[in-house]
């Protein structure tokens, strides 16, 4: 597991939130491969690794099972610590029901359709979903 990890420990299972570095970036290439229908360019991956508390792996047991924690980015986006967030956004496959009511039920809205985002899939338009990040007072 990586270095900078922070660790919950049960009797069963071991959960761990790590930062992405070089050495687990192929772990992520992986898991995107995996969970998602699109490929994602290099430079993707470059920014990854630039953004700090914006990008995160979760670890079960040391193994690598997520990464990009929602919860994660919007309070570390709120706290303000770095570079001023002041909007958060993602695209969403139109008939990705699930994940368009998953992201409403945290404070995004949808502000746009896409036409054609994704021209290697079946289902190409998106939403775009935003969420307005207010800084947390000092």
């Amino acid at each position: 597991m990586d270095s900078n990890a922070s660790t919950t420990t049960n009797k069963a299972f071991r959960v761990g939130l790590g930062d992405i570095t070089p050495n687990n970036l192929g772990q992520l290439k992986r898991l995107n491969t995996v969970l998602f229908p699109i490929v994602y360019a290099p430079s993707f991956y470059k920014e990854v690794l630039e953004v700090d508390e914006f990008a995160k792996i979760i670890y079960f047991n040391d193994v690598c099972v997520g990464a990009r924690l929602l919860k994660h980015i919007v309070e570390n986006a709120e706290l303000a610590t770095g570079p001023q967030v002041h909007k958060i956004y993602l695209h969403v496959q139109t008939n990705n029901e699930e994940a368009v009511e998953f992201y409403k039920k945290h404070g995004f809205q949808i502000t746009e359709t896409c036409e054609n985002y994704y021209p290697q899939l079946e289902v190409g338009d998106a939403y775009k979903l935003e969420k307005v990040i207010t800084a947390a007072e000092n």
